[in-house]
């Protein structure tokens, strides 16, 4: 399977990995209060979401492109390729925060190395501090078990409806949690089914990228000097 670049993707990224590194900052010593942004909404919260759709849109174009070379999609291959390009640096991360604790350098709650190991952190909810951040990646790797998956047995067509359903479930999942379960409304900002939509929505994109690149409404979306405002209520999602 060839790789090709996508110029624009990889500058979307670096402003996703911006946004949330501001957001991280902000409220730190000799940085801007947080509350100075605050009006804004959450900077940080904002950037972990255009990476989701990013590597929705990526992996999924990744997989189009094997299937038009060879008709299929090697689980296998990828899997193996997800591994060798995610585990080494994680776990070696991991090994290097545990040795830490082990000399007294730093505090590990007592889940975090399961939760970290099995890529489960975003269900830690008293994640220490040290591996807390992995949340996203195990959304990453949660989204890398399952979709390949879903392609290789239900084909393009099916997995684009499974897409779909994702973007209205994963509201109802928040609106639910919100509702019925209050003593866990810190998972409407890390569970994989609270928080799919915006992979589902880089899925999805991928998908149709094909079919909307010629249309002349999508173009005047894109060109339109308003096209910049789209990701803003974002910035207000809690």
């Amino acid at each position: 399977m060839g790789s090709r670049r996508i110029p624009s993707v990889d500058g979307l990224r670096a402003i996703s990995i911006g946004l949330v590194l501001f957001g991280h900052l902000a409220g730190t010593s000799n940085f801007f209060p947080r509350s100075t942004f605050a009006p804004l909404g959450d900077f940080g919260n904002l950037g972990v979401r255009v990476f989701f759709v990013i590597s929705g849109f990526l992996i999924t174009f990744l997989m189009l492109d094997e299937i038009e070379a060879t008709g299929t999609v090697s689980l296998k291959l990828f899997y193996l390729r997800r591994t060798l390009r995610i585990f080494p640096a994680s776990y070696a991360y991991i090994l290097f925060v545990l040795i830490a604790s082990m000399l007294g350098l730093a505090t590990l709650s007592p889940g975090d190395l399961f939760h970290g190991l099995t890529y489960t952190m975003n269900y830690d909810k008293h994640a220490s501090w040290l591996v807390g951040h992995l949340w996203s990646l195990s959304v990453e790797e949660q989204f890398y078990l399952l979709w390949p998956v879903v392609i290789a047995l239900f084909g393009i067509r099916h997995a684009t409806l499974i897409a779909s359903s994702a973007l209205w479930i994963a509201p109802l999942c928040r609106l639910a949690i919100q509702i019925f379960l209050p003593a866990s409304r810190y998972a409407i900002r890390w569970w994989f089914p609270t928080i799919m939509d915006p992979i589902a929505t880089g899925c999805l994109l991928a998908i149709s990228r094909n079919r909307l690149e010629p249309a002349s409404l999508y173009l005047c979306v894109l060109r339109s000097r308003w096209f910049a405002l789209i990701p803003v209520p974002r910035f207000w999602q809690t």
